[in-house]
């Protein structure tokens, strides 16, 4: 791959007017045409060769694919040169012609050049971000369809990356329906190992050919059709991205509470036909990676922390084949409003397409009942909507559901209705 790299980059023209060569301690341009070096001659023979080659190899294609083959090549160079605009401007001439086939290629370098630009954009402010990802996410969808059409004739492995570059793009511009991603914090003197991870996925999972495993990072199909990835980043990779944000979410990382100085396990599940299936998936692999780091400082699922004292609860519910309400929905409550303000409510319900649910709280301590109606209710909500409105019977008792505004979020509020009204 480093040596594709390297080819890519030397169709880039260097200007000798503005190049600036001062800090080269490798080897040096001279301006005196009197220092000549081999290896120049060395640089043009190669240069040539591979001009030669791509020509020859161009002209082996019939007639009217000559035009499409150096269109294309043209596209690979100008991302290569980190001219992604441009690339794109090649590939949608490619699209012309194609002539309606199917081409996935065209669609996976779009998605790369979007991310790239991007990427550039967060630090430098050109482009609009939410608008280039939203680009990203359009084109990695169209070669997500393409796999699942004619899956045979393409790389599998491409198609994982797709399915996770698409979620983690989707969380970033706000689409959070079907996409869910927990992390887990490395206990400071802990030591990361993947292995141990996998292993302990094996009371859910059954590795195949098709898993793609490294040192620090694990990617797999599960049987629902979800798409899961694992992802260890230790402290030096943290600090080194870090540094490249700006300033503004630098000083929201500072604020947060997550210790940055130590390693970072990274969840995430992208949901196939099933959302459920996809958050059990989670379920599975957050329990197992708390089992194998019991002490970790913090864990989150979709930006929320969860409760240490609730993360047994998940344990023990996976290890039986139950789905945790608690744990998957968030069930909380905000501990500094007043009495009447206070609702024990869900906070992920949009995972699931839906409004967050929740009860009044008059009292400080959750109500075991409490408990058990909102997990009843939000089962309920995800399967069949519950809105603004509708009644539902929760065991023997009657709620009347309501839009409510708590903080800064629309949900739906359950209060009981009594007999006389």
């Amino acid at each position: 791959m480093s040596d594709k790299k390297d080819d890519e980059v030397k169709f880039c023209e260097i200007n000798d007017m503005d190049f600036d060569d001062r800090n080269n301690h490798y080897f040096h341009f001279h301006e005196s045409a009197d220092d000549h070096s081999p290896l120049d001659d060395d640089f043009t023979e190669e240069v040539d060769m591979i001009n030669d080659i791509l020509n020859e190899f161009l002209s082996l294609l019939p007639v009217d694919m000559q035009e499409y083959g150096k269109t294309a090549l043209d596209a690979i160079i100008a991302s290569g040169c980190h001219s992604f605009n441009e690339s794109n401007k090649f590939l949608k001439k490619l699209r012309k012609l194609t002539k309606g086939r199917d081409c996935p290629g065209i669609a996976m370098k779009e998605a790369m050049n979007y991310k790239a630009l991007a990427v550039e954009s967060i630090s430098s402010g050109e482009y609009d971000v939410k608008a280039l990802i939203s680009k990203e996410c359009k084109a990695l969808g169209e070669y997500i369809r393409y796999f699942e059409k004619d899956s045979f004739l393409y790389d599998f492995d491409d198609y994982l990356f797709a399915r996770i570059e698409r979620a983690k793009a989707y969380k970033m511009i706000g689409e959070q329906k079907g996409v869910f991603m927990a992390t887990l914090e490395i206990p400071e003197d802990g030591e990361f190992s993947m292995e141990k991870l996998v292993k302990g996925l094996s009371a859910y999972y059954e590795e195949t050919d098709d898993d793609i495993f490294t040192e620090n990072s694990y990617a797999f199909l599960s049987g629902d059709d979800n798409v899961i990835l694992i992802e260890y980043n230790d402290r030096v990779d943290i600090s080194e991205m870090v540094e490249t944000m700006p300033q503004d979410l630098r000083n929201m990382l500072d604020e947060s509470e997550m210790n940055l100085s130590n390693g970072v396990v990274t969840i995430t599940v992208d949901s196939g036909k099933d959302i459920t299936s996809a958050a059990m998936d989670m379920q599975q692999v957050l329990a197992t990676a708390c089992s194998v780091y019991p002490d970790s400082p913090m864990v989150t699922i979709n930006g929320n922390v969860i409760q240490q004292s609730i993360i047994p609860l998940m344990i023990q519910d996976t290890e039986n084949g139950f789905f945790c309400e608690p744990v998957l929905f968030q069930f909380a409550y905000d501990g500094n409003k007043i009495d009447e303000e206070r609702v024990f409510r869900t906070h992920s319900a949009k995972l699931w397409g839906r409004k967050d649910i929740g009860f009044p709280m008059p009292d400080a301590d959750t109500d075991i009942d409490l408990l058990s109606y909102l997990s009843m209710a939000i089962s309920r909500h995800v399967k069949h909507e519950i809105k603004a409105g509708d009644k539902i019977e929760l065991d023997g008792k009657t709620f009347k559901a309501f839009a409510y505004k708590d903080g800064y979020d629309d949900i739906i509020l359950l209060t009981e209705k009594k007999n006389d009204r």
